[in-house]
């Protein structure tokens, strides 16, 4: 009979256990359960992000490429340029000249943070600066 006994008691310790390691299986299960909750909702922000990114990218390429266009029917040195929006903000880009006679007179760093904002090398002499951002808004080679 004490043989019995000590069967079942050791018998009700395992069960014990058993649950034991249950309860910490399912509380491991839960936790990687909400930790892949928070990666797909930052994967969801990311993907968002991206989305926007790319509309904006987008919104920007077709803008600057009707202002070429625009720049390009000049035909005069005091006509009014159509300013280029900078990829980064969707804005327009701060300091870009107002005219063609306005390029020719720009100074080294007002035209390297016009070329900075449309992604284009400030490497070079001035005059092959005002070339470049001259080709680059439409109006051709300086």
């Amino acid at each position: 009979m004490r043989l019995n006994h000590q069967a079942a008691e050791d018998n009700h310790q395992q069960v014990i256990q058993q649950m034991q390691q249950m309860q910490q299986t399912q509380q491991q299960m839960q936790q990687t359960q909400q930790q892949m909750q928070q990666v797909q909702q930052q994967m969801q922000l990311e993907l968002h992000q991206v989305r926007t990114d790319i509309t904006t990218s987008n919104q920007v390429t077709e803008y600057n490429t009707i202002a070429r266009l625009q720049n390009s029917g000049l035909s005069r040195s005091d006509g009014q340029l159509t300013a280029l929006r900078a990829y980064a903000t969707n804005a327009d880009v701060p300091g870009f000249p107002l005219t063609p006679a306005a390029l020719s007179t720009m100074s080294g760093p007002a035209l390297d943070r016009v070329l900075a904002a449309l992604s284009l090398p400030t490497t070079g002499r001035t005059a092959d600066k005002k070339s470049r951002l001259s080709v680059y808004i439409g109006l051709g080679d300086a």
